[in-house]
């Protein structure tokens, strides 16, 4: 072997868009209803092509109903805690 092999790995599988509890928490009024279409219009994500995750960085005190492709663990139970539901988006 001449060449070396480079270090690292990338992957070729695409990653979910991201958002965070804290960014949820900031943006939507308490009672809102949330979906990818919501979070690209105001600016979370650019695009929901590949799913959108919520993850559980931060606190939530309002109630959502959040319609996504994935869920934290820590995410789901703060946003049921707070009495909002946290729904899974199944794609045909």
């Amino acid at each position: 072997q001449r060449v070396p092999k480079l270090r690292g790995f990338k992957s070729l599988k695409a990653k979910m868009a991201i958002v965070n509890l804290s960014d949820l928490d900031k943006v939507f009024k308490s009672g809102d209803k949330i979906t990818p279409k919501e979070l690209i219009k105001s600016g979370l994500i650019t695009t929901s092509k590949n799913g959108v995750k919520v993850l559980g960085s931060g606190s939530v005190i309002k109630k959502f109903d959040i319609w996504v492709d994935g869920f934290s663990a820590s995410a789901k139970a703060a946003i049921e805690k707070a009495g909002g539901q946290a729904k899974i988006i199944i794609k045909k």
